[in-house]
């Protein structure tokens, strides 16, 4: 029989994590887990040998191109996976099945079939299974959900996100950087699940998700590919409508030329919030705790930073304690959900509702 959570793991001695696919990502894992005495990175694991080599000598670890050597090891309580989408099911489900805790990064998986396999699983073996939905960590977003929880914004009313990015054709087989080794599973909708929406808009709808307290209920979509030299969708319209019958929009593209920032609302009937690029601000009607009413301000918050490293020290307090997940897999499956939706919603020209790709 397996251990239960809490006996898998001592809050006295770290948790012992090893990183599953060292790209791009991989280093602002590493140095999560440089700036916490909560995690030990012991192990790197890359199907690409000079990957796993690069990332396990920068960290002074062991490094492998097996990941059964991974979920072998007792040196292993715990795995990170930066993988591409359509690896992540495979890959935790092995994991979980090994005893391992895991800590996958967005989106939980490429379809809703795969990501449920991944909740299953870690039910049945009485693992943790969390997410890197770092977003949430952002002071920012913290406070702006203590405003809507003590009701300062009143009825939230309306959820407008704009993501206008610009990728070169390099994106799409050599990363954000262009200069990360040639892949092309961005491109396909079969291996990607999708392009902007499943890889960026994710963290949007996540964070506001967060902020909200509030799912999505139905959506609408149309999408263009005619830019980027890829199966998937360098540009997406969205309309939804959320659980409590608040209107909404996503826009986002990877191809604007110029680029820009996200810029996300949230209309309440007694105020607006506002994240972007020039600031994070608040507007009410009535004065809150430190807001007066009637003009813009900046939210009482301190600036970004390491919201890695407080997101992988609550895992590993989770783990230590036997649960929760600070970003449970549950919530990974509804912040999917309506990104798979939305592609189906796009593809046949129909308003979708989310419950129905849930089940």
């Amino acid at each position: 029989m397996a251990t239960s959570i809490a006996e898998a793991h001592s809050a006295d001695d770290p948790l012992r994590i090893a990183q599953i696919g060292c790209g791009e990502i991989a280093p602002a894992h590493l140095q999560a887990y440089e700036e916490t005495s909560a995690v030990a990175l012991t192990m790197t694991m890359d199907v690409v040998e000079e990957a796993a080599r690069e990332l396990g000598e920068r960290a002074e670890v062991p490094w492998t191109t097996d990941l059964d050597e991974v979920l072998s090891s007792d040196e292993v309580d715990a795995v990170s996976i930066a993988a591409p989408h359509h690896m992540h099911s495979d890959i935790a489900v092995a994991a979980l099945e090994a005893g391992k805790h895991v800590l996958c990064e967005k989106p939980l998986a490429h379809t809703m079939e795969a990501g449920w396999r991944m909740v299953e699983a870690a039910r049945a073996h009485d693992r943790l299974l969390s997410m890197w939905m770092v977003m949430r960590y952002w002071p920012h977003v913290q406070e702006g959900r203590r405003l809507v929880a003590a009701g300062a914004l009143g009825e939230v009313k309306g959820l407008f996100l704009v993501t206008l990015g610009y990728k070169g054709s390099q994106y799409w087989y050599h990363g954000v950087s262009g200069k990360s080794r040639y892949t092309d599973w961005r491109a396909h909708r079969e291996h990607a699940g999708g392009g902007i929406l499943i890889m960026n808009s994710v963290h949007q709808i996540d964070l506001w998700r967060y902020v909200t307290g509030l799912n999505f209920a139905q959506v609408a979509a149309h999408w263009v590919t005619d830019v980027t030299d890829s199966e998937v969708e360098d540009f997406i319209s969205v309309s939804f409508q959320l659980e409590n019958g608040a209107a909404g929009s996503v826009t986002a593209s990877s191809c604007v030329a110029g680029g820009s920032n996200a810029a996300d609302r949230l209309i309440g009937t007694k105020g607006q919030l506002h994240f972007g690029a020039e600031g994070n601000r608040v507007f009410l009607l009535e004065d809150f705790e430190g807001y007066a009413a009637g003009r813009w301000l900046d939210l009482q918050a301190e600036p970004p930073g390491g919201e890695r490293t407080r997101l992988v020290d609550q895992f590993a307090a989770a783990v230590a304690a036997g649960g929760p997940a600070p970003v449970s897999a549950e919530e990974g499956l509804l912040t999917l959900a309506p990104i798979c939706a939305a592609y189906k919603a796009a593809a046949t020209g129909s308003v979708v509702t989310v419950e129905s790709v849930t089940t």
